[in-house]
């Protein structure tokens, strides 16, 4: 460490003093202070794991796929009859339950749970 750390001064302008504290840091973190916070680290190292899984993911369909019929001008009413919905991860907890609900043509729907958040939202033109 006193090695590393003449050279950092020497050669990167670090300063001697934050050198210094910083190697005091890491040799009293070494002693047992450190160590309960070893939990935190790999919770964060398994998180880290799982959002690269869901970033890394292809999804089925391909939103650059323009094969198909492409509607240019779409308007009218929106109806949602006897809608039930529950997140795949609780279906205990049904969100909605002959949940019914019409939109007029050009109108802006947004739909939020009860703690604010997002459920969905719908947009007509």
């Amino acid at each position: 460490m006193a090695y590393y750390g003449s050279r950092l001064v020497m050669y990167h302008n670090a300063k001697g003093g934050t050198v210094f504290v910083v190697g005091t840091a890491i040799a009293m973190g070494h002693f047992g202070d450190g160590l309960s916070n070893l939990k935190y680290f790999a919770e964060a190292s398994a998180t880290g794991e799982r959002i690269m899984k869901v970033t890394k993911r292809v999804p089925k369909i391909d939103s650059d796929n323009m094969e198909g019929e492409i509607i240019e001008n779409v308007s009218g009413n929106e109806e949602f009859k006897h809608v039930e919905f529950s997140y795949p991860s609780r279906p205990e907890s049904i969100i909605f339950k002959d949940f019914c609900l019409e939109i007029p043509a050009g109108k802006t729907v947004a739909l939020l749970g009860g703690n604010g958040s997002g459920i969905g939202m719908a947009i007509f033109a």
